[in-house]
């Protein structure tokens, strides 16, 4: 319980309060709390929204404690009155991402009211890696000399060597640019 002590007109006086227990219905939720994946892999995860009030709201949606490019998830949610809608977090990792847990927090906002649900993403186990790619396409192009002094109506002579470093034959469209006319 609480006392509170006051004075009016001159008389001090003491008010004493009953423990109070305050319940709030849970507006967001997650399921499941935890999941493990490879690096690479994605989990799916379950959020739940629900809307105690009489009219409809809008949550504005956040998650942090993961990279930002691992996220799948509505900027915004709208929820009818009294309603509940469940929406999917999606999380991606990369190939190379570095194994181990990844606490999360999704926020959802509300006339500046935040509330929030904490979850894990563990990254275990071998990387899915991406695809191979059969084909590789890549060139190298080296200058000989990489400068050189000319005076005016006088030329300067340069040796350009095309590599073709992919996999397979290709084609290569050479221009200069930069260069006085002439």
């Amino acid at each position: 319980g609480t006392t509170i002590d006051f004075a009016f007109q001159g008389t001090a006086g003491q008010v004493v309060l009953p423990r109070t227990v305050v319940a709030a219905e849970q507006v967001l939720s997650l399921d499941p709390a935890s999941q493990t994946i490879p690096p690479g892999g994605q989990a799916e995860f379950n959020v739940k929204f629900t809307n105690p009030a009489p009219v409809a709201v809008t949550y504005n949606l956040s998650v942090a404690g993961v990279p930002n490019e691992w996220v799948g998830l509505d900027s915004s949610v709208t929820i009818p009155a009294g309603a509940t809608v469940t929406k999917v977090l999606r999380l991606t990792s990369g190939a190379f991402d570095v194994i181990g847990n990844y606490g999360f927090v999704i926020n959802a906002i509300v006339d500046n009211v935040k509330t929030s649900v904490a979850g894990t993403l563990v990254l275990a186990g071998a990387p899915i890696l991406p695809e191979a790619q059969p084909d590789s396409h890549g060139v190298v192009v080296t200058l000989t000399p990489t400068s050189a002094i000319a005076g005016q109506g006088t030329a300067a002579t340069y040796i350009a060597r095309i590599y073709n470093v992919g996999s397979q034959a290709d084609e290569f469209v050479l221009s200069a640019a930069g260069l006085p006319s002439g």
